[in-house]
């Protein structure tokens, strides 16, 4: 059985507090003991103290008890304890209180001394010593699976917290000094944040009653510092992470799009801008109507595409394709690719191929059809005679194709040379020199040019090679 001891303070002066333990016979002082602040024991004070260790001459022991007890000013012995009085009985350590008490009682509690904490007895299921919240190092220290309840009997979270108002705080953070908090959460859910010091939270984060989510005031950000000029923004500075990536993951046809803009002004407005750091001027922007404009960054947007009326699509600027345009499935003629020119007289050829006109190197497209052209003056040097217009190929010294045969009736008369014919490319660019050339059937040739009227040899893309199906004249 536990000995309990009393300890009177017997004297206390500069030197400290002294103490007698009458249970143990005359002349049991002991002092002077180091007590806390905390206790400002006066002459004449009991302490009620507990211990099955023999205390006799033992210092340390008494202080220590001492200190731990329940401080209460008492008479002089002899005491007598009230009805159903518990007492906190110290110990080193549990092995030391199990070695001591071998059959507790429900409703025993001791101190703990190398743990800092108070742990009592129960008898009910499961039977055994439960541990009381402590006080170590500045922190409170819940036991293994307890929980603490405010306004709740039985609470079922580890913190519970229950009031008649969802408005009022729950729990709150702030700074020595500040007269308002850094954090608040409210028992509705509201976490509001702010500066601290004399300043209220000016940010917010709640459930929304209305619709089913989490909303943010006045402002959100991720990676980086919110913006004055936008109510999200998501920013990250590594080149393997995204700043939003927008991901539906319901199969089927969606009632709404990832990205849905309302716009209460005007249709004007801009819904996207883009540009980069150190820009003047937005590299792309996008209105609520549609149109798109594009810039360098630097000067103002000079290029745009936009609705013009119904079924029409206008750009104020120039378009460039560089593989098709088409209608309706079929490719656009793109017109002429490379001409030539002769702007002097050319006298005397014979029946021998002699070239008039050179064009400049041009690559010619796989899969596209293409029509060669010419007009040129000619004169022959006899009656019922002919010129053959021919286009060779440079590059193996071949002639390509015959273009054109012009009969001349008449000697020393003038006639205009107009041919034309269609070839296509197969399924690899080709980067050729095709140049006109002629010769006379039968005495000699003149061919005329000059600067105002001159002999001209060209061609001209005229669409995809499907459109030239019928042609087996093939440029390789």
């Amino acid at each position: 059985m536990t000995t309990l001891y009393r300890a009177r303070v017997v004297r206390s002066d500069d030197e400290g507090v002294f103490v007698e333990v009458p249970d143990l016979g005359e002349g049991n002082e002991f002092g002077p003991l180091e007590l806390p602040d905390r206790m400002p024991l006066a002459l004449g004070d009991s302490v009620l103290v507990g211990s099955i260790n023999d205390i006799q001459d033992d210092l340390a022991a008494v202080a220590k008890l001492v200190t731990t007890a329940y401080v209460e000013p008492t008479p002089d012995p002899p005491y007598s304890p009230p009805a159903n009085a518990s007492f906190v009985l110290y110990y080193e350590n549990a092995a030391a209180r199990n070695a001591a008490i071998t059959s507790p009682t429900s409703g025993v509690t001791t101190w703990l001394d190398d743990e800092q904490r108070l742990e009592t007895y129960t008898d009910e299921s499961p039977a055994g010593w439960t541990q009381m919240y402590a006080w170590k190092s500045g922190v409170l220290l819940a036991p293994t699976g307890g929980k603490i309840g405010v306004g709740v009997s039985v609470p079922t979270a580890t913190l519970e917290s229950a009031v008649a108002t969802v408005t009022d705080p729950f729990l709150e953070a702030s700074q020595t000094g500040d007269t308002q908090p850094r954090l608040r959460i409210g028992h509705g859910g509201l976490f509001e944040w702010g500066p601290g010091g004399v300043t209220a939270p000016d940010v917010t984060a709640q459930r929304n009653a209305t619709v089913a989510g989490l909303q943010f005031s006045p402002r959100i950000s991720v990676g980086a510092n919110p913006s004055t000029n936008a109510a999200a923004k998501f920013s990250s500075a590594s080149t393997n992470i995204a700043g939003l990536i927008l991901e539906n993951t319901a199969s089927g046809t969606h009632a709404w799009p990832h990205i849905f803009v309302s716009e209460a002004g005007s249709a004007a407005n801009n819904i996207l801008w883009a540009d980069m750091p150190g820009d003047a001027n937005p590299r792309v922007t996008m209105r609520v109507n549609g149109r798109i404009d594009w810039g360098n960054g630097t000067a103002a947007q000079d290029v745009n595409l936009y609705r013009q009326t119904v079924d029409e699509l206008k750009t104020d600027d120039t378009f460039n394709a560089v593989q098709d345009v088409q209608v309706n499935g079929d490719s656009l003629p793109r017109g002429l690719l490379v001409i030539g020119e002769r702007t002097s007289t050319q006298s005397g050829i014979t029946t021998t191929q002699t070239a008039t006109i050179t064009l400049a190197s041009a690559t010619y497209k796989a899969n596209r059809a293409y029509r060669l052209c010419m007009n040129v003056g000619v004169q022959g040097s006899t009656t019922n005679m002919h010129a053959d217009f021919r286009v060779f190929k440079t590059t193996t010294g071949t002639t390509f194709t015959e273009l054109y045969r012009e009969p001349i009736i008449t000697a020393s008369f003038f006639y205009a040379a107009n041919g034309s014919k269609v070839f296509k490319v197969g399924g690899s660019d080709v980067t050729a020199v095709l140049g006109l050339m002629v010769a006379s059937s039968t005495g000699t040739v003149n061919i005329f040019g000059s600067a105002s009227a001159p002999g001209q040899f060209w061609v001209e893309d005229i669409g995809p090679a499907s459109k030239a199906a019928g042609t087996g004249l093939t440029l390789t």
